[in-house]
């Protein structure tokens, strides 16, 4: 089964709203049918705008055509229902003339000839009136498939339910000229105010610049939110504080020439953009004469915003439809999942997609542990003093007993407490001389930039720190601070990655300060290339890394609270220990012989 997990593809319903976009080259509208009640009829509509040549006519009246079909669906039920009546009302005369064909049966063959010629005749001319009696609908559909200048589209069936669109026209009327310099007012649309301010202050007068706090809307929580049987169809519920978001962006866009959506750059974000723009042709917000833009950016400074300026996109379809796909289906394991764990854990919260795979892991992990079966083993360690000759100090120092009797001991080797105080007994009274010394050097290559995960993981190892609260310290190192002379500015790049590698200008100025502050031999005699190695890694963006490599941890110290100080600490000093030569360590490895006097 192919789905097509797209606007254009297939149906979306959006409470609250009852306007359908007309704007579409191919829209799947939804019509109300019997009084209001919940069955619902598909009425698939091309709707071709007036601008194309010798077809808006056309369009126009197919439009009305359709609108007209759409109205007189409600009066169907009706006139159902008085055909039915009529039908009960002729019950009696449908009895009589059974009996009179009964009667008529024993006619001569040449009769029943033709009786049968007439009865040919009837059924032809009923067929034909059958056949000239075709719902509104579907004649309005024909109608615009023959003279649209859309037919071009063909839909393809595919397993049945499933239609494939080929050669679909551009959803909306995106630009691809240069947005900055502004040549006209334009209005960005950004996720959170603190973004949103700081963006504000590098691009000036000409650009208004909105925060949408976040999904402006988002699945129905309730049961029947997606509709597998229905080409995965999607209910989607505007919650009232985005209505709100959605308005000012409404009232924004009066008098603009262009609508930027600059939200993060990775699948929730592209999601983002993709509602706000849905919502805003529902609403009727987006006039002809308005352009959109796509800008994403990796990092909240002047030089990176202004530079996604210049090269705006449209929306990345392939990221909206993988946000669909997982969406759906985090409703419909949740969904199914969660009330069972009601039932059988009260007091849980819920369960899904990933926590519930999570928490298979750790239970196969916990049965294996409940089914070892443990063996005891002794091991035997000696600390050993010699003094040093200039300090005069005890230096001391482990070792472990690898032979005892002339046999080498391996894991299992003492078993019991008698045995390892028997060993110990003859040990402490033997003297002790190093009979060999073994000198060795050995390198370890510096650590690889930190991706999300990474970044979490050593947070958790060395600050303590749980996964969520990591992530918000990062957010808000990446949106802005406002630094000691007034200026905001983003101080770590985008958090949300799996790419390792770093732009070839931050390597270089990495390499710089290694010089600097470090010297020749600390920096690496290659810029080190990092790939990810797995195969469904995204690797869209660059690592986390400081946006500014000069700016040391030292210069924000009353800045940054203090937790926010030992992240970017951290940060800072694993991306300059990735560009470092390998660490180079020399190992002594004595020999020590205890000999019983």
């Amino acid at each position: 089964m192919i789905l097509q997990l797209h606007r254009t593809f297939f149906s979306t319903t959006t409470t609250s709203s009852s306007s359908v976009p007309s704007s579409h080259p191919l829209s799947f509208c939804h019509f109300m049918t019997d009084g209001g009640k919940q069955k619902k009829r598909q009425v698939r509509a091309a709707v071709v705008r007036g601008k194309e040549k010798d077809g808006g006519a056309v369009n126009d009246a197919a439009s009305k055509e359709v609108d007209n079909a759409a109205a007189s669906e409600g009066s169907l039920g009706e006139k159902k229902k008085k055909g039915s009546s009529r039908a009960a009302a002729s019950g009696e005369e449908d009895e009589k003339s059974v009996k009179k064909k009964t009667a008529k049966q024993k006619k001569t063959t040449s009769t029943q000839e033709d009786g049968a010629v007439e009865a040919s005749k009837k059924s032809s001319k009923g067929n034909k009136k059958k056949d000239s009696k075709k719902s509104l609908t579907e004649s309005a559909i024909e109608e615009i498939t023959e003279n649209s200048a859309s037919a071009k589209d063909k839909v393809k069936k595919k397993n049945g339910n499933s239609s494939l669109i080929e050669e679909a026209k551009p959803l909306w009327n995106f630009t691809y000229k240069p947005l900055y310099p502004p040549t006209g007012k334009s209005v960005v649309v950004v996720e959170s105010v603190t973004k949103a301010k700081v963006i504000k202050r590098y691009l000036g007068d000409m650009y208004e610049v909105l925060p949408s706090y976040g999904h402006v809307r988002d699945l129905a929580a309730r049961s029947g939110s997606v509709r597998p049987d229905d080409d995965f169809s999607m209910v989607w519920e505007v919650p009232s504080p985005a209505w709100t978001h959605l308005k000012s962006i409404k009232v924004a866009l009066s008098g603009a020439e262009n609508l930027i959506l600059a939200s993060d750059p990775d699948r929730e974000g592209e999601a983002i953009a993709w509602h706000i723009i849905e919502m805003l042709q529902q609403q009727g917000a987006l006039h002809d004469n308005i352009s959109l833009a796509r800008v994403v950016f990796h990092e909240i400074t002047e030089k990176s915003i202004k530079g996604s300026l210049q090269t705006p996109r449209e929306i990345d379809i392939n990221l909206v439809q993988a946000y669909l796909a997982r969406r759906a289906l985090d409703y419909l394991i949740g969904f199914s999942i969660s009330p069972l764990l009601w039932r059988k854990l009260p007091g849980c919260q819920s369960a899904g997609r990933v926590q519930s795979a999570a928490l298979s892991l750790i239970c196969d992990r916990e049965m294996e542990i409940d089914e070892f079966k443990p063996k005891e083993y002794w091991i035997v360690e000696v600390q050993l003093k010699k003094k040093e000759l200039r300090s005069n100090k005890n230096l001391t120092f482990p070792a472990h007993l690898t032979h005892f009797d002339s046999k080498k001991l391996n894991q299992f080797s003492i078993t019991s407490d008698t045995e390892a105080r028997d060993i110990q007994s003859t040990i402490n009274s033997a003297d002790f001389h190093v009979v060999s010394l073994k000198k060795s050097k050995s390198r370890r290559n510096p650590p690889t930039p930190y991706i999300t995960s990474t970044l979490q993981q050593d947070a958790a190892n060395k600050l303590h720190f749980t996964a969520s609260h990591t992530m918000k310290l990062a957010q808000k190192l990446y949106e802005g601070v406002e630094l000691s002379d007034g200026i905001a500015v983003g101080l770590i790049t985008y958090i949300r990655t799996d790419g390792l590698h770093i732009s070839d200008e931050v390597v270089a100025s990495i390499r710089s300060l290694i010089i600097e502050r470090y010297g020749q031999d600390f920096v690496s005699q290659s810029a080190p290339k990092y790939y990810k190695k797995v195969k469904n890694a995204q690797e869209a963006h660059e690592a986390i890394r400081p946006t500014d490599i000069c700016k040391l941890p030292s210069m924000l110290s009353g800045i940054l609270d203090g937790e926010s100080l030992k992240l970017y600490t951290l940060i800072w000093s694993r991306t300059v220990s990735c560009q470092m030569g390998p660490a180079v360590f020399e190992q002594f490895v004595p020999r020590v012989l205890a000999v019983d006097s």
